[in-house]
C-alpha cells in the first residue's frame, strides 16, 4: 500500500506503523509459541540486524522467555547472556543466545568427541562437546 507524504505523516504520529523494534515475522506477543530452536533463530536475526536502539524491547523479551523455559540457570548467568559476554565453560545454548548463530562451523567427530569451531567476525569459539573451552581473536 502506498501511502501519500501527508498521509504517512499522520499514521506516523498516530501511531499506526509497526515500531522499528518488532519483527513482523515473530510478534512480541507470539514469543512463547516459539519452540526452542525458532527462539535462538530469532535472537539470532535480532542480533545481526541493524536495529534502532529501541530493538531492546524486542531482543529483551525473546531473552526473557529464553530465560522462563531455563529456571536453573543462575542470574549471573543470565546477566552475562543479557550484556553479550563469552566466557569459558559456557554451553552451546548460552553462546548462541549471547552471541547468536556464527557465520561458519566446522566439526570434527571422533571416539574423543564432538569439536567444534565456531566461526564469527573476528573471532573463534571451541566447543567440546558443547561447552566453550577455547577462544581465538
Amino acid at each position: 500500500m502506498r501511502l501519500l507524504p501527508w498521509a504517512l505523516l499522520v499514521c506516523l504520529v498516530s501511531g499506526c506503523v509497526t515500531p522499528v523494534n518488532v519483527d513482523p515475522e515473530v510478534p512480541l506477543r507470539d514469543i512463547h509459541r516459539l519452540s526452542d530452536d525458532e527462539l535462538v533463530t530469532a535472537i539470532s536475526d535480532t542480533k545481526h540486524r541493524r536495529y534502532a536502539p529501541a530493538s531492546n524491547v524486542y531482543i529483551t523479551a525473546l531473552l526473557e522467555e529464553a530465560f522462563e523455559r531455563n529456571p536453573d540457570w543462575s542470574a549471573e548467568v543470565r546477566k552475562r547472556i543479557a550484556n553479550q559476554a563469552v566466557w569459558l565453560n559456557m554451553t552451546k545454548l548460552h553462546l548462541l543466545l549471547s552471541r547468536g548463530r556464527p557465520s561458519d562451523v566446522n566439526r570434527s567427530i571422533g571416539s574423543w568427541g564432538v569439536h567444534e569451531q565456531w566461526v564469527y567476525r573476528g573471532w573463534i569459539a571451541y566447543l567440546e562437546d558443547g561447552i566453550l573451552t577455547s577462544l581465538q581473536d
